[in-house]
């Protein structure tokens, strides 16, 4: 009987415990990398709100908080360009 130091669950072997031992690992690195990213996060281009950690993570690119800040933004752009 293997326990993990987590979280007390038991395993009946090693590795099975050990791959159970890495997503707390894993956890614990990505709470602590939102916490950074909530101190200092990324502002929308548009709007100035915070980007949200789940959009900053999935898309490292990303400029808005919403599609209709990104919307809002391309249409001023656009807009100054037929004005020219």
């Amino acid at each position: 009987m293997f326990k993990c130091e987590y979280c007390n669950r038991v395993f009946d072997n090693k590795k099975s415990r050990a791959s159970h031992v890495k997503a707390h690992k894993k956890l614990k690195y990505s709470s602590r990398k939102r916490d950074e990213y909530e101190k200092n996060p990324k502002l929308c281009e548009e709007c100035n709100n915070a980007i949200p950690y789940l959009s900053y993570t999935n898309n490292n690119n990303i400029k808005f908080c919403r599609c209709s800040c990104r919307a809002i933004f391309f249409n001023k752009k656009r807009s100054q360009k037929a004005n020219i």
